[in-house]
């Protein structure tokens, strides 16, 4: 038999017992198991991870980055192609005469308003209205060299000057006997493409070109330097198309 001291003593280990506040497994000291933290060694080797991977995948990023925009830069020449066969049909199948023609960035600071005719001038005022006023088909999204936006917009893509200057009278289309073979616009810091001025070699070591009949096309430093013909065919053997002259920038020396 329990006494009644005894007795008392059991009630009150069985009321603390159910008194205990219970303590969850995920904290706290009660757990059992401590949360795992990550060292010092295991966090480098995650960012050491992390910087291969991006080191292996960035060339990859930015070479499609560039093939894009030699896309976009690819339909710029084939609009401002279109513009430029408009303009001729409506001048008697003529291009524009690089002495007749408008200084594009005076034209653009005005407010694409007025003639502002000079010695040596552009095509792309002339243009402008047969490509629905879209100044941005004259900016080539690759190149950096100029950030002032009149002066993008005159010198990003230059003209084959043999269409349009040297002469009073522009070259006419019916002249010309294989226009998928004639550069009409092309890559460049300038406004005229000849002689005297080059090709900008700047979308991954190419540069691109809109040709008579309308078709464009990506070309390397190589074919570049060896497509003489592209000028015009008749001027080849002359004094202002030779191998020293028909050159780019942007590729390696020719020898």
């Amino acid at each position: 038999m329990i006494d009644k001291h005894e007795y008392e003593k059991q009630e009150e280990g069985v009321v603390g017992k159910a008194r205990k506040p219970y303590r969850s497994g995920r904290g706290g000291a009660s757990s059992g198991s401590a949360g795992k933290c990550f060292t010092l060694i295991e966090l480098l080797v995650v960012v050491a991870i992390i910087s291969v991977l991006a080191g292996m995948l960035l060339p990859a990023l930015n070479k499609a980055r560039e093939a894009a925009r030699s896309s976009h830069c690819m339909s710029n020449l084939k609009q401002i192609a279109f513009g430029l066969a408009l303009y001729a049909d409506d001048n008697d199948g003529r291009f524009p005469n690089e002495v007749r023609g408008c200084n594009a960035k005076q034209w653009y600071e005005n407010g694409k308003e007025g003639s502002f005719p000079t010695s040596w001038d552009d095509y792309q005022p002339l243009v402008y209205a047969y490509l629905g006023g879209n100044e941005k088909i004259f900016f080539c999204p690759s190149e950096n060299a100029r950030q002032v936006r009149s002066e993008k917009f005159a010198f990003n893509y230059a003209m084959n000057d043999a269409l349009g200057a040297w002469e009073e009278q522009s070259k006419t289309v019916n002249r010309i006997k294989s226009p998928s073979r004639i550069f009409l616009t092309a890559d460049t810091t300038y406004q005229w493409l000849g002689a005297c001025y080059k090709v900008e070699v700047r979308h991954a070591q190419k540069a691109n070109f809109s040709f008579v009949d309308g078709h464009v096309r990506a070309m390397n430093f190589g074919e570049i330097c060896e497509a003489h013909e592209m000028v015009w065919p008749e001027e080849v053997a002359g004094r202002w198309y030779g191998r020293g002259s028909w050159l780019a920038y942007g590729g390696p020396t020719v020898p």
